[in-house]
C-alpha cells in the first residue's frame, strides 16, 4: 500500500499559487521598497532616505532618493550644526549649489510636531517647507528642505 502511495504522489501536478513554497513567498533585495512614511511627496517625487553615521571626528549625514542617487555632508554634534549640514546634503542631491539655512525651527501644533525651514537659495530667492516629524527631527528637516527645494522649482 505504502509503494501505491507513492506513485499516486510521483503522478500530482505541482501545485501554484500559495502552495509554490516559502521562498518564492520572500522578497529579495532588488525587490525592496520603502516603507509607508518614505514614500514620494505630491507630485510623485522621489522618495528620500537618510543615514547618519556617528564618528569620533563628527557625523556624516547621507541621503539619497529613489533614483539612488546620494549626496553627503559632514557636521558635528550640535543641533544647529547638524540641520545646517542636513540642509546642505539635501540641497546637493537636488542639485543646488548654494543653499543658507535661515531658519529652523520645531513647533507644536494641537499635538504634532512640524519641522519648518526657511532657506535662501543661490539666486537670492527664500523658499520655506514643513513636514510632521514623524521619525526623527532630522529626517523631517530632511523632508521639509526637499519641500521647500522642490517647491522652488516649479
Amino acid at each position: 500500500m505504502a509503494e501505491e502511495e507513492l506513485r499516486v504522489a510521483a503522478v500530482v501536478p505541482k501545485r501554484s499559487g500559495l502552495g509554490r513554497g516559502f521562498g518564492s513567498l520572500l522578497q529579495t533585495a532588488t525587490d525592496e521598497t520603502a516603507p509607508a512614511h518614505l514614500h514620494g511627496i505630491a507630485d510623485n517625487t522621489a522618495g528620500l532616505w537618510m543615514a547618519i553615521t556617528e564618528t569620533a571626528t563628527g557625523t556624516v549625514i547621507e541621503v539619497s532618493d529613489a533614483t539612488r542617487r546620494s549626496a553627503t555632508a559632514r557636521s558635528t554634534w550640535t543641533d544647529a550644526e547638524m540641520r545646517s549640514a542636513v540642509v546642505e546634503a539635501v540641497a546637493s542631491l537636488l542639485d543646488h549649489s548654494t543653499v543658507t539655512l535661515v531658519s529652523a525651527a520645531i513647533q507644536t501644533v494641537e499635538g504634532s510636531d512640524i519641522a519648518s525651514v526657511l532657506l535662501e537659495t543661490e539666486d537670492g530667492r527664500r523658499v520655506a517647507g514643513s513636514e510632521v516629524v514623524r521619525g526623527t527631527v532630522a529626517y523631517a528637516m530632511a523632508r521639509a528642505t526637499q519641500v521647500a527645494l522642490l517647491g522652488a522649482q516649479r
